[in-house]
């Protein structure tokens, strides 16, 4: 073979191995894009509603208060929109939602399930904050991969939904 041809031959080699790890490069850095830092959500809460034991809303009176009982259980439930991230949403993005004193606050989990899917595609983790010290609930977003491959599509969005948090008045 002669000294020309090797040349040329190692040449298209380079250019072709070239070629593979600039490909490798970009894929890398597609799959990190689908793995991303989790963020906050903001200004998701669109309600609160006050509920008893049994889950019936609680009527507000003419001036406007509510009449509760001291060691009783109550709830609120709180509703929850998503639609301001259509297409950005990404496991392990999460929104907080602080509950304030003097409520005592019953610490627990909760599976959010897609009534649609079934699949649980979040949790909300309430904390308290002492006795009569409120508390804070984390709701924290998982499984968008399998609620994906259930709905069909390839972007997360549209995602509302609610909450509830036990708490009572000592």
């Amino acid at each position: 073979m002669s000294k020309s041809k090797a040349l040329n031959m190692l040449s298209k080699f380079s250019a072709l191995t070239f070629a593979i790890l600039a490909l490798a490069s970009v894929l890398v850095g597609i799959v990190k894009a689908d793995n991303p830092v989790s963020k906050e959500l903001t200004q998701v809460i669109t309600g609160i509603d006050l509920l008893d034991a049994s889950d019936t809303k609680q009527n507000v009176s003419s001036e406007g208060d509510f009449s509760l009982r001291t060691n009783l259980a109550y709830k609120l439930r709180v509703t929850f929109d998503l639609k301001q991230y259509n297409e950005h949403l990404n496991n392990g993005d999460y929104f907080t939602f602080d509950i304030p004193a003097p409520m005592a606050v019953y610490e627990g989990s909760q599976d959010l399930i897609d009534p649609t899917t079934k699949v649980t595609i979040g949790e909300a983790e309430v904390t308290s904050n002492g006795t009569d010290q409120g508390g804070k609930a984390k709701i924290t977003l998982k499984n968008l991969d399998k609620y994906l491959e259930k709905t069909g599509g390839d972007k997360v969005k549209d995602v509302s939904g609610n909450f509830s948090v036990t708490f009572r008045f000592l």
